[in-house]
């Protein structure tokens, strides 16, 4: 039997338009200051599932104004297994997460956020979802344990942009606590042995958290997903994170996206500065764990 295509694309109609509605009325809200009169108790479905995704004082409404659906796309293409877990460097308030539940509802995840506005809401989230598998770490990820600066390029308790690295543009600084990456992985107790999903937003800081983190990577099966800016970056020091990732058998494979959705891999052999935002997605993965990654 053949599927019904014609009702699978109303249906699908249908939905984007109920979607653009809502947030077109959550973006007026915004603009008039409704949103910070009241804790707006909101749905949002994603593949298929629904989560209950709270705005508060304005704070989660970048979940509902969701527009990076090619990471969902590019879960879905994961074959992991019931040991596997999803560390999120950099969890601001969720969309990550949310994403990895859509697709994973039954694993684990370790959201590390230094922001107390982020780990707030993301407290009442993982409350609200009874996400008893999911737990929040109140810190940055560094080379080091202890304190760390982080510095903030917005007026904003929820700064996406918020990093340890040092900006000519930042307007503000905090003293956090600070852990490392083997830190995490020896107090969750990760099996080795288990494909394990490691999502690194941390605003060019992953130049300091990999090289420290060399001998942890090599001793796991990490799929690393990860942004790097490389017009942040020179040559020499793109090579060098490179060739460390390389070194320990990990390919590099630049995401490449069609309207915000996973459209391909592209298979790396360097990386050069001058990628645009669009193009500064990337997967890190062995060459023993590729058959994980199922996409033609």
């Amino acid at each position: 039997m053949q599927p019904n295509t014609n009702n699978s694309n109303l249906k699908s109609g249908y939905t984007a338009v109920i979607q653009f509605l809502k947030v077109l009325g959550l973006r007026i809200a915004r603009k008039t200051g409704l949103l910070k009169k009241k804790v707006w108790k909101l749905t949002l479905k994603l593949n298929g599932r629904r989560f209950s995704v709270p705005i508060i004082n304005e704070t989660g409404f970048n979940n509902h104004n969701m527009d990076e659906y090619w990471m969902l796309d590019l879960l879905r293409q994961l074959h992991l297994k019931p040991c596997s877990v999803f560390i999120d460097l950099g969890a601001n308030v969720g969309q990550s997460i949310l994403k990895w539940k859509a697709v994973f509802p039954h694993n684990a995840g370790i959201m590390v956020e230094a922001l107390a506005e982020c780990c707030n809401y993301l407290r009442k989230l993982v409350r609200q979802n009874n996400w008893s598998d999911c737990m929040i770490i109140e810190k940055v990820v560094a080379n080091h344990r202890g304190k760390e600066n982080l510095y903030l390029s917005f007026n904003d308790n929820t700064d996406r942009t918020a990093s340890i690295l040092q900006k000519d543009t930042f307007i503000n600084k905090l003293t956090v606590e600070a852990c490392t990456l083997d830190d995490i992985a020896e107090a969750n107790h990760l099996e080795e042995n288990c494909p394990h999903l490691l999502k690194m937003d941390v605003e060019g800081a992953e130049s300091i958290i990999i090289p420290h983190s060399i001998r942890l990577l090599n001793n796991y099966s990490f799929i690393i997903v990860i942004e790097i800016l490389t017009s942040n970056y020179s040559q020499e020091s793109l090579h060098a994170l490179f060739e460390q990732l390389r070194s320990i058998q990990y390919e590099c494979y630049r995401i490449i996206k069609k309207r915000k959705r996973l459209w391909g891999l592209q298979k790396l052999e360097n990386l050069e500065p001058g990628y645009n935002i669009d193009k500064s997605d990337f997967v890190f993965i062995k060459n023993e764990a590729a058959h994980l990654l199922n996409f033609e």
